[in-house]
């Protein structure tokens, strides 16, 4: 499948998917360069995120789909970068909703990317609700 690359890097590093091998993981690399954690922190960019659910009245999956038209899909989602951020929009769990999740690096600019984003998918719902008139 499409995530074959994702679940064998998952297997080799297991440091990604659990959280306590992600604790020993930074304390070992704590150790070997000789940084503090506050050292360490100051190295992580700022960002910020904002998300947002936007009910549907169409498939999910056919607004994805057109959403994804020349940009990454993800697993279950689809992942838009943006030269001020990005985008992770996805099906909620109960379906007839997206879920989307912005980064940037401030909230001003997370909440733009997000209600841009709400406004994209909007019209692509109202598209296809049309197109089935």
């Amino acid at each position: 499948g499409r995530d074959d690359a994702a679940r064998k890097a998952s297997q080799s590093q297991l440091w990604l998917r659990d959280g306590m091998m992600m604790g020993i993981r930074i304390l070992s690399y704590l150790q070997e360069s000789g940084q503090s954690l506050t050292e360490l922190l100051s190295q992580v960019p700022d960002f910020s995120t904002v998300t947002a659910d936007v009910e549907l009245n169409a498939s999910p999956s056919v607004v994805l789909r057109q959403l994804s038209e020349g940009e990454s899909r993800g697993g279950e989602g689809v992942l838009i970068g943006r030269e001020n951020g990005s985008l992770l929009i996805r099906p909620t769990k109960h379906g007839r909703a997206l879920k989307i999740l912005a980064e940037a690096s401030t909230v001003e600019i997370a909440k733009d990317l997000c209600e841009q984003a709400q406004q994209k998918i909007k019209r692509h719902a109202l598209d296809f609700a049309k197109g089935k008139e």
